[in-house]
């Protein structure tokens, strides 16, 4: 009977983004998110050499405090609010997007949880007592993706881009980042309509996609879609 109780868990765990991790050791959970999520910039051993590090200005942080004392300085809620908000939320650097459009608040202090085994430090354990472990949804609306962009537009568009990072991660004419799809010529592989939802609720259209949700208004979303769509 233990036995098949076992086997059903097992199953529904595939179908499930939370019965995969409800009983997951915290730091294994915080280890495979950073791995996916946050090694492309960071690296694997979180020393800032991911992939997409040398493409990046200013370089991601070296999460190890090798070189210097950094991230011993910081609370527990201040790493947590870092990955939650993003660079751009602490005034740092808006190369680091924020993650609490795309992870649970369970899953950010785990991974919180995680970066402190990285460099010496004399913080308390991370606190995941009561943190949800439902992930954001974002609700897509009918937004008018037909509009002729000018050139002042997409120049707009263009700001945006590298306002957002998308750079740091995506190329375009050998420019830019590794670990996402290169988007030239995307204007004429791709829909309009998908191209937004992507931009809206990337794991929403790919379960195993490493990009974040940013939170865009459906406007920048829109502007960014059309600046894509003329990559033909």
């Amino acid at each position: 009977m233990l036995f098949l109780f076992l086997t059903v868990l097992w199953i529904l765990s595939f179908f499930s983004p939370y019965l995969s991790y409800a009983e997951e050791n915290p730091l294994a959970l915080g280890k495979k998110r950073f791995n996916h999520f946050c090694s492309q910039c960071h690296g694997e051993k979180g020393s800032g050499d991911g992939v997409n590090s040398e493409y990046i200005d200013p370089p991601p942080r070296d999460l190890t405090d090798s070189i210097k004392e950094y991230l011993a300085k910081f609370t527990n809620e201040q790493i947590i609010k870092a990955i939650t908000i993003g660079g751009a939320g602490i005034d740092k650097s808006r190369n680091m997007p924020m993650w609490g459009m795309t992870l649970s608040e369970y899953e950010i202090g785990a991974v919180a949880g995680y970066v402190r085994t990285l460099h010496p430090n004399n913080a308390g354990p991370v606190d995941l007592a009561g943190l949800s472990r439902e992930r954001p949804k974002t609700a897509l609306k009918e937004v008018n993706l037909e509009k002729t962009y000018s050139k002042s537009d997409l120049k707009i568009a263009m700001n945006y881009y590298k306002k957002f990072g998308c750079n740091g991660c995506h190329k375009i004419n050998q420019l830019g980042g590794r670990s996402g799809p290169a988007l030239d010529g995307i204007g004429s592989l791709m829909k309009a309509r998908d191209i937004f939802n992507v931009i809206k609720n990337p794991l929403a259209v790919k379960e195993n996609s490493r990009m974040p949700n940013l939170g865009l208004s459906d406007e920048h979303a829109a502007y960014l879609t059309g600046y894509l769509m003329s990559l033909k």
